[in-house]
């Protein structure tokens, strides 16, 4: 740096006379000062240089450059490796767990024509969906719900998801399925479990083949809005109400209990399994429960759907005004099946199944015919004023009745039971006085009590 400084104040001096040489008057005289200044310098310059050539290590640096701005090529953050889970409990098979209640759920292949529209049981305002379905109203097999069950052990829920059959495309279950739990059974949910697809999992499958925690969340409405002013009833998307709007679980993320909620695809390809630890919903004794499938709106914190939109905001499936689908698409989802109680038919969204019926009252009814004939085998028609049949029962019940034209007379609607039957005669005397009969509906529905009149 210091020789650069020299030869830099070097060449300004020589400069500088250069100048001085060109403004002093005489051409004699400049050119001997300019002479003998140019041999100073290259003799001074001689003598830096010895140095620096003896020895090398003084030998300055080059001057350094002015720094330049460049850009480098971006580079990705590197991917945070999430630390594998020990778990301290796994679900087990659901077909060795008792099966404890099911759902079946509307469902059809459309009309054949185009556009497709649902055959029925799209329920808008009774939050019973039935749209799997595209906007462009193209048929998802893999989003429509045939039947759901619900399984227990000691430790886990299981619901297992039946679908239509998979995805056309590329012959899989693409969509986010999952489970609404009511505990308090007021038709507001309380948690919700969501099995969503797993990218690069490796069994190729976007729901793995195998329990895993990867793609599964569960949510809870902390401050039970969900439903907003009337639960399963569609209420104006101004009414105030965020839905499930508290993540407590995210296994991709490792969030919450890992071991609480898993999922994975039926060894049939058809069907998802979804397993929540009974303890994470604070092992309940009695709830209500329906099962999703999801690839349009995906956002736990707009259920119900039918509050966040219009009817005609959301379209319809079927056939009317509001036919096609809009904002609400790629959707279906069923009643709510009971689970550890008995339902009364009252309890908002309940699946009619699910609600016993009484048992008819099994209405059995027994018959009595008498019949008149003389010691002969005739019957006249003018003998029967003269005639009395009567029947009683065992409680003290009874009844008398004259034979009609033709000899006899029935007794029908009456209850099984021990029965006797008389007759009676105020011109004839009759044989025999008496028949009894042990009628029901089983063995014996009808008596026959034959009288032989002694006509003079």
């Amino acid at each position: 740096m210091r020789l650069t400084f020299i030869r830099f104040f070097a060449a300004v001096g020589i400069f500088s006379l250069a100048l001085a040489g060109c403004n002093l008057p005489g051409a004699g005289a400049s050119d001997s000062a300019v002479q003998a200044t140019l041999a100073a310098l290259g003799a001074t310059q001689t003598a830096l240089a010895a140095p620096a050539a003896e020895n090398p290590s003084a030998t300055e640096p080059p001057a350094a450059e002015i720094p330049t701005a460049t850009l480098e090529p971006a580079t990705e953050e590197p991917t945070a490796t999430l630390t594998p889970v020990v778990h301290a409990i796994t679900p087990g098979e659901p077909a060795g767990a008792s099966s404890l209640s099911f759902m079946t759920d509307f469902n059809n292949w459309g009309s054949g024509e185009y556009p497709v529209k649902a055959g029925g049981g799209d329920n808008f305002d009774g939050n019973n969906m039935e749209r799997p379905f595209t906007q462009e109203m193209k048929y998802r097999p893999d989003l429509d719900i045939l039947r759901a069950d619900l399984y227990a052990d000691a430790n886990f829920f299981y619901v297992v998801i039946k679908l239509r059959d998979v995805s056309a495309e590329n012959k899989q279950l693409n969509g986010t399925y999952g489970v609404e739990f009511d505990l308090d059974k007021d038709g507001r949910g309380d948690f919700l479990l969501l099995g969503m697809p797993i990218a690069g999992d490796p069994s190729g499958l976007p729901h793995a083949n195998a329990w895993t925690i990867e793609g599964v969340r569960v949510y809870t409405d902390a401050n039970n809005d969900v439903g907003k002013a009337t639960p399963m009833r569609a209420n104006p998307p101004s009414t105030p109400g965020d839905g499930y709007e508290t993540l407590i679980m995210d296994g991709s993320a490792r969030v919450g209990d890992l071991d609480g909620a898993w999922q994975r695809t039926a060894s049939d390809g058809v069907k998802i399994e979804l397993a929540i630890k009974r303890a994470l919903l604070g092992s309940p004794v009695e709830l209500m429960w329906g099962a999703l499938a999801d690839d349009g709106l995906k956002a736990p914190e707009k259920l119900d759907y039918n509050d966040a939109f219009t009817l005609g905001e959301a379209g319809s499936s079927m056939s009317g005004p509001n036919f096609p689908l809009k904002a609400l698409y790629a959707y279906d989802n069923t009643c709510r099946s009971k689970w550890g109680f008995v339902p009364t038919g009252k309890e908002p969204g309940i699946c009619e199944g699910a609600v016993p019926q009484p048992t008819p009252t099994k209405v059995c009814s027994v018959s009595i015919t008498v019949r008149f004939t003389d010691n002969n085998s005739r019957w006249v028609s003018s003998w029967a004023p003269y005639v009395t049949a009567c029947v009683a029962d065992t409680g003290g019940g009874g009844d008398c009745k004259n034979p009609n034209a033709d000899g006899t007379y029935t007794w029908t609607g009456l209850p099984a039971g021990g029965y006797t039957v008389t007759a009676s005669s105020t011109a004839y005397s009759v044989t025999p006085p008496s028949y009894s009969f042990k009628l029901d509906c089983e063995r014996m529905k009808s008596g026959v009590a034959d009288f032989v009149l002694y006509i003079p």
